[in-house]
């Protein structure tokens, strides 16, 4: 990121990226940063400057054309410090796409499975974005077609499903407790789970339970999974 601070720099990796546009015939360009930023960093205000100039090019360069941005969920640097000047970024960026997706890992305060957006705190990002003076017209959102599979070390009554502590940075769970499972192949497993589709009314998201048999060592264990949206 640190590089972001030179025009020289900038003015290098946009020509690249026009130049890599006309020449595939593209209609535009999508900034994907993912990198930690300070607010009011000198990259901070790189980060912006580089997508007005970005922005500038490709509508001067290929007429029509749009430069979209990369956000999370939410703008509260709830994401790994990704603390970008976001209202300035929507000034100068045809539109904001909003990585509505993954968000369990970004504020984990137990080691519980989780949806993969829960509704409520997928719209309170967007109201956030909103309260910041951003149009709601600029942002654009992403959803996932994918859920987790999680391996319950327990898995209670009221179906919580508890797991393993494996921390992350200061995240009491990491992305280690799961793995992404496609729409298609949780569709095909809800016959086969225990408890069909169940709905979390407070996360306001479907998931269902399934278990599994293994033998190791002649000792047989169950595992219990859950697959959460």
């Amino acid at each position: 990121m640190k590089e972001i601070v030179s025009p020289a720099v900038r003015a290098a990796w946009i020509k690249q990226k026009t130049d890599l546009a006309k020449k595939q015939h593209m209609d535009g360009i999508n900034i994907d940063i993912e990198q930690k930023v300070i607010r009011n960093s000198p990259e901070y205000y790189a980060l912006t400057t580089l997508v007005r100039e970005t922005t500038e090019a490709f509508h001067k360069e290929i007429p029509g054309s749009q430069v979209t941005f990369d956000v999370s969920w939410s703008p509260t640097c709830i994401t790994y410090n990704r603390c970008y000047n976001y209202s300035g970024i929507a000034d100068f960026c045809d539109f904001m796409f909003v990585m509505s997706y993954d968000e369990a890992s970004q504020g984990w305060s137990k080691c519980i499975a989780s949806a993969n957006a829960p509704y409520k705190q997928t719209i309170s990002g967007y109201d956030n974005y909103i309260h910041m003076g951003i149009s709601p017209k600029k942002l654009v959102m992403g959803v996932p077609w994918y859920g987790y599979d999680y391996t319950c070390l327990g898995l209670s009554k009221a179906h919580v499903c508890s797991l393993a502590k494996i921390p992350f940075q200061l995240l009491p769970c990491s992305e280690a407790n799961r793995h992404q499972v496609t729409y298609r192949i949780i569709m095909n497993w809800k016959n086969n789970s225990l408890s069909g589709i169940l709905w979390d009314e407070k996360q306001n998201s479907p998931y269902l339970e399934y278990k599994v048999n293994f033998y190791e060592d002649y000792m047989h264990f169950n595992i219990w999974y859950c697959y959460c949206f």
